[in-house]
């Protein structure tokens, strides 16, 4: 640490940016040295930092409402727009859907939903990469397949340690209210394996078919975006948002409904879904949450749902608000001069 101190200093670096704070592999003990003029902390660790050498934390007016800014131990940069701006690298076709992993809509030719590579190569079952994905086989996929077609499958692509039982209740709930839908969770491979058979029991306590909460592993970087499209609704969580999932959904077409609420890292899925399109799907209570669910996904606001998700797509492809990485730099570069 000292060492990188000394790097820092001896390089002449005017602002130290932490990305990690609180975070596993993180070494506050380099920034305790005070080794650059200005130190900041941004992205990693949504929350202040706790440490007096740290002078600021870069967030914005949603994230990070300026009436909070009493309430860090450090000083706050807001920026002027979304809090960040992710970069997939593909574009999308006419139709919106992500060249990097196209998705044939032909039954016949992508008979389990899945799709194919950027390379053009089939990624089904047969493919050693997907078999060894936990929690993925054929009936899974064609049941995800066939709720997404209904426009009956609602998701969430955050890891399963963010799940608290507030939250999975009102999943729960959304389940018995909407007969025929399936909810989607995804373990990650640092998640326990023994969170799958702690949900299902909790659905099953709730009288709710264990096996309309699939619950499958993570799948290969090159399909992931055009697989959770297939998705119909993504729902966040509430004590811990999502974050680059939420850019992950948004970008894939899926609205995400969210609920902040008073800690940054509750509040950054609004922060994203305003910025990203999915703003009429930030709710202001459980109660809401519950109820716009509900009416999304049993099918009585299903044109207003294609409509979102094609404006999200198109948002998306045109790199507007969260996608739109020249506007963001910009931003960045003058939250930088405020210091």
């Amino acid at each position: 640490d000292a060492r990188a101190a000394e790097a820092i200093v001896g390089a002449e670096i005017q602002v130290l940016v932490d990305l990690n704070g609180q975070t596993r592999g993180s070494r506050p003990t380099v920034l305790a040295l005070r080794p650059a003029p200005v130190q900041l902390v941004f992205f990693g660790w949504a929350g202040p930092s706790g440490g007096s050498y740290i002078d600021a934390l870069i967030g914005d007016r949603v994230a990070t409402p300026p009436e909070y800014a009493g309430h860090y131990t450090e000083g706050l940069v807001v920026m002027a727009g979304a809090l960040f701006s992710p970069d997939y690298g593909g574009t999308r076709d006419g139709k919106g859907l992500w060249s990097g992993a196209m998705v044939s809509e032909d039954p016949a030719l992508n008979p389990v939903g899945i799709g194919f590579g950027s390379d053009g190569k089939w990624v089904g079952f047969q493919d050693e990469k997907m078999e060894k994905v936990k929690g993925w086989d054929k009936e899974i996929a064609q049941t995800l397949a066939r709720a997404g077609r209904d426009g009956k499958l609602f998701a969430c692509f955050n890891r399963i340690v963010k799940v608290d039982e507030t939250v999975f209740g009102l999943w729960l709930d959304v389940l018995r209210r909407t007969p025929d839908t399936v909810l989607w969770l995804t373990l990650h491979p640092s998640d326990h394996t023994r969170a799958v058979a702690a949900l299902h029991a909790a659905a099953s306590a709730a009288n709710v078919d264990a096996s309309r909460v699939v619950i499958t592993g993570t799948v290969p970087e090159s399909v992931h975006l055009s697989i959770k499209g297939r998705a119909t609704l993504h729902v966040d969580t509430l004590r811990y948002n999502a974050h680059t999932t939420a850019t992950d959904a948004l970008y894939a077409g899926v609205p995400t409904l969210t609920l902040p609420g008073e800690r940054m890292a509750d509040r950054i899925g609004a922060s994203l879904a305003l910025a990203g399109g999915s703003g009429v799907l930030v709710v202001r209570d459980v109660n809401e949450y519950l109820a716009v669910s509900t009416r999304l996904l049993s099918g009585s606001k299903a044109r207003s749902l294609r409509r979102l998700r094609s404006d999200l797509r198109t948002s998306a492809s045109a790199s507007a608000g969260v996608f739109d990485k020249e506007l963001w730099m910009k931003q960045w570069e003058a939250a930088l001069r405020i210091r």
